[in-house]
């Protein structure tokens, strides 16, 4: 029994070492006794730690870190509830293909199923999701298990990051007691040399046979009108591939916000910016419609570009899937492809000729109504009477941020707002958001992660009450003086379920939907020691936002706006565009 703690300190050791050798840079934990082995061991590593009392922001700030650096990160537990609170991270992770090694510490399997406190099943605990899943063996003196466990981190680092990244689960039980009486730096003991060969880099991508290529190349050559849809792709290596791909066909680009595309650097003649409001209305007074598709990524956010999409009868759609995934919820796409955006790009870059004959008045009629759409846009938006119109945020962001910001974008109203209400500009953004599985919970402790990784601030437009469920991520942000920049837009309650169907249900809806907290949410940054402001007109925000830009750690930026009144301009300002659209080319 004396040599017990010795073993699990040594196993941990060769577990540890080996994933800092690979190439991990980053371990988030949560305190709690059976993980002691393993805590102990990668404190011992050098690489960075990150500890937060709190396993679900402690999940979803390792997945803003493996967002940023496009690195795998570690997150480790104690066993029991604790290792379920990691599982909505584990989700979102799986769905954006973001990297991540999870390793969880369990019981013994003799004290499963027979009442030991703390104690649950964590075999495949997290269903589907991970790319890989294994029990590791209770750690004993067998020599082996040395080889054992580097090889497990190895094939760990390397699954998580090939392509399509994604989560790999380690669940590794511990016997009692759980670390010897004293701590020695002995590592080779029990297992030898503990220096292996570095890990290799891994191709994030799958390969496209040339012959592929060049047959999509000659599809894609078929038809001069063209759009390239890209929705959430995750990175940004494939950007300047894609531009590419647009101008040599002379395609235009319709792009999520999020997708980083259509925002900067982009050939305006081949750019349909105001792309949510120019098709949320009668299709008759469009321009014709494209004859191909080209979708990259996950479906775009927007409703109306979907549907718009859904009712065209193409020559043919074809689907870049770069999660390793099949988004084609609409079962829509003649071919479906299973490679990074990059890859794909690069290789039918390969067999298209340097400039393809545009069509270029078709081009123009999508283009310069799209222009003109846009310029409306700014117009009713800027004049709306000075009220605190939520869509208006990121007018103000384009204007006051500099060129290279961070922006962390909220799921549910935050991320439709981005979408419509962002305007073009010649200035550089990153835009980041938790477009997998699109939960409004843990997004604070990720953009926490993103800016740690970064080291540079983050400005988080964010709900309140996605807020809410997250606040207690701002302490982490405090302690480490990380420059997390949220702006809280509070509607004191589900701002989104007043756009839906179910608003005029005035009986239950409040109760049900509508859900008032009525909570003084400002308090929550006084008492975790956060900068406060409070803002009640448009020169306060951006006063707040040019003071907050270059002051360390983070701050909270607070906007009240009322549901009805946001209702009521989205509204108008949606059937004034399609007022003056019609006025342009009526039927």
């Amino acid at each position: 029994m004396s040599e017990i703690g010795k073993i699990n300190l040594l196993a941990a050791r060769a577990l540890a070492d080996e994933l800092i050798r690979c190439g991990v840079e980053h371990v988030c934990l949560s305190p709690g006794s059976r993980s002691a082995p393993m805590a102990i061991a990668f404190a011992e590593t050098g690489g960075r730690l990150w500890v937060h009392f709190d396993e679900r922001s402690t999940a979803f700030f390792a997945l803003g870190l493996a967002k940023h650096s496009r690195k795998p990160v570690v997150a480790l537990c104690t066993s029991g509830t604790a290792a379920s609170n990691f599982y909505p991270a584990v989700i979102e992770a799986s769905y954006s293909a973001t990297p991540l090694i999870v390793i969880t510490c369990d019981r013994p399997p003799e004290l499963v199923d027979f009442g030991s406190p703390q104690t649950i099943d964590q075999s495949k605990l997290y269903g589907t999701y991970p790319k890989w899943h294994i029990n590791l063996p209770v750690p004993s003196d067998d020599f082996q298990v040395d080889r054992y466990l580097k090889s497990v981190a190895r094939r760990a680092y390397q699954t998580a990051l090939s392509f399509p990244a994604g989560v790999v689960h380690l669940n590794f039980p511990f016997r009692e007691p759980l670390i010897p009486e004293e701590i020695d730096n002995r590592k080779d003991e029990y297992f030898g040399d503990m220096h292996s060969i570095l890990t290799p880099d891994f191709d994030e991508a799958s390969p496209l046979s040339k012959a592929s290529a060049s047959k999509i190349s000659d599809l894609l050559q078929q038809s001069r009108r063209g759009w390239i849809v890209c929705g959430y792709s995750g990175g940004s290596d494939h950007l300047d591939s894609i531009l590419e791909l647009s101008a040599r066909l002379g395609y235009l680009l319709v792009a999520d916000r999020v997708s980083n595309l259509g925002i900067h650097n982009v050939d305006r003649s081949l750019l349909i910016s105001s792309y949510d409001l120019l098709l949320g209305g009668d299709p008759r007074y469009l321009p014709e419609p494209p004859e191909v598709v080209l979708r990259i990524g996950s479906s775009p956010t927007s409703k109306n570009l979907n549907r718009y999409l859904r009712q065209l009868d193409l020559k043919f759609s074809i689907l870049v899937d770069n999660f390793g995934r099949w988004h084609d919820p609409d079962w829509a796409a003649d071919i479906v492809i299973q490679s990074s955006a990059k890859e794909f790009v690069d290789s039918v870059l390969q067999f298209l000729p340097a400039r393809l004959n545009r069509d270029v008045g078709w081009l123009s009629k999508w283009t310069e109504l799209d222009s003109l759409v846009s310029c409306k846009l700014a117009e009713t938006v800027l004049g709306t009477n000075n009220a605190l119109f939520e869509g208006r945020i990121f007018f103000e962001l384009s204007d006051a941020l500099p060129a290279g910001s961070q922006i962390f974008v909220g799921n549910s109203m935050p991320v439709r707002d981005l979408e419509t209400y962002f305007p073009f500009t010649e200035k550089a953004f990153h835009i980041f958001a938790n477009r997998g599985a699109n939960g409004i919970d843990g997004v604070l402790s990720t953009a926490t992660g993103v800016a740690a990784s970064s080291g540079k601030p983050v400005f988080l437009v964010i709900g309140d009450l996605s807020f809410a469920h997250d606040a207690i991520a701002l302490s982490i942000s405090v302690r480490h003086s990380i420059p997390i920049k949220v702006i809280l837009v509070n509607n004191n309650g589900g701002g989104i379920f007043s756009l839906l169907p179910y608003r005029n249900h005035e009986e239950f809806f409040e109760l049900l939907f509508g859900t008032p907290h009525n909570l003084e949410l400002g308090r929550i940054a006084g008492a975790l020691g956060v900068r406060y402001h409070s803002c009640s007109s448009w020169q306060e925000f951006r006063d707040a936002i040019l003071e907050c830009q270059n002051l360390e750690g983070p701050d909270l930026i607070e906007i009240r706006t009322d549901r009805d009144i946001n209702r009521k301009i989205r509204a108008d300002i949606r059937q004034e565009i399609q007022k003056y659209i019609a006025s342009m080319n009526p039927i």
